[in-house]
């Protein structure tokens, strides 16, 4: 999973006026990444610039929904083995394990952010069940 950011890199086209529907074609049908939201500021419809810093979820727009330069989309990308991480540039190449590898694992395109787990397992509350059983 990642956010991908709408400001520069490879739809930074469609981050001002387009759809979300011509983003979600051009995703899947260039890089091969499958898009399903929108994280939005809360304050993107404002003329003026906002301090504010606070976003929201918009989970499987329409197609003609209207996307914003400060938009980061939420979108599924192939995992790369080779670089052990989910890979951050992209490439019109829909083999993707070939054209990667001459590439630094160090490298990160500013327009991808990867979404850390923050799900701890172990720190989780025991299902109801598993409790009774104790």
């Amino acid at each position: 999973v990642a956010q991908l950011a709408l400001l520069d890199g490879p739809f930074a086209d469609l981050g001002d006026g387009g759809c979300y529907g011509d983003l979600f074609c051009k995703a899947l049908k260039t890089y091969n990444m499958l898009c399903f939201g929108i994280y939005r500021l809360r304050d993107a419809h404002l003329s003026t610039p906002s301090q504010c810093t606070k976003r929201y979820v918009i989970t499987n727009p329409p197609y003609e929904f209207e996307l914003v330069p400060t938009d980061l989309i939420f979108c599924l990308m192939q995992f790369d083995h080779n670089a052990g991480q989910s890979r951050a540039s992209l490439s019109h190449s829909s083999h993707s394990h070939s054209s990667h590898s001459s590439q630094s694992s160090s490298k990160k395109s500013s327009s991808v952010h990867s979404i850390p787990s923050t799900a701890n397992r172990q720190n989780r509350p025991k299902s109801r069940e598993s409790r009774d059983k104790q």
